[in-house]
């Protein structure tokens, strides 16, 4: 993790990016706090517009409390730095806390 390439920067159609601290391997992962909460039908995903480099492949947890966790969706992702993949789930989940890894 880095401050610069954090989760405030992994916007659709951003010029920046998220970026794992390569030290944490494929263990790594970004949060997001939501503090309210919200009902999330899905996730879009789009690569790094002003770079080549997307995500070709992730999972996605859930969690109310920010102790537990929902049982990881997988999905692929995509396939260049322009399209943007979106994936639905089979029904909303109510969450505080999002982590993609």
């Amino acid at each position: 993790w880095r401050n610069s390439k954090s989760v405030s920067r992994s916007q659709i159609d951003s010029k920046s990016a998220w970026c794992a601290n390569s030290r944490f391997g494929k263990g790594a992962w970004m949060q997001m706090t939501v503090p309210k909460g919200e009902e999330f039908a899905g996730v879009i995903t789009q690569g790094r517009k002003n770079s080549n480099q997307w995500v070709t492949k992730y999972m996605v947890k859930f969690s109310t409390d920010g102790t537990k966790w929902s049982r990881g969706w997988t999905w692929t992702g995509n396939i260049d730095k322009n399209s943007k993949v979106y994936h639905r789930l089979n029904k909303p989940t109510a969450a505080k806390y999002v982590r993609i890894y």
